[in-house]
């Protein structure tokens, strides 16, 4: 049986792994998830950590919530995050690694016609 990677996505697909990368697009929403890989917070404790207002945290933490990255619990009046899943983390450690070391241009066509004009 073929894995899921090894087949073309189709539209609904597409649209709903973009819509993963862009709940992940935002460097606010990084910091956020970066502290949460620590471990379970309150949306106090992500807010003094972050430095943003407790409205922007709730707004970003709401996105990544409503993405299915984070689990919420409530416990009287304080609202506690964690990540829902660890292979979050295996997605921040592939795309750290992609920004450490790019991954090299592919050589095409037009990149070998420029280089023999240049000669």
């Amino acid at each position: 049986m073929a894995k899921s990677r090894d087949k073309a996505m189709d539209g609904p697909m597409l649209e709903a792994v973009a819509g993963q990368f862009r709940a992940l697009s935002e460097p606010a929403r990084l910091a956020l998830l970066q502290e949460l890989l620590r471990g379970e917070a309150s949306v106090n404790d992500l807010t003094a950590a972050s430095g943003f207002s407790q409205a922007n945290t709730s707004r970003h933490l709401s996105v990544l919530h409503g993405a299915g990255f984070l689990v919420r619990r409530k416990q009287g009046t304080t609202v506690f995050y964690r990540i829902a899943d660890p292979v979050v983390k295996q997605l921040c450690d592939i795309m750290c690694a992609r920004v450490v070391h790019p991954a090299s241009p592919r050589t095409g066509p037009a990149d070998r016609a420029a280089g023999a004009r240049a000669r």
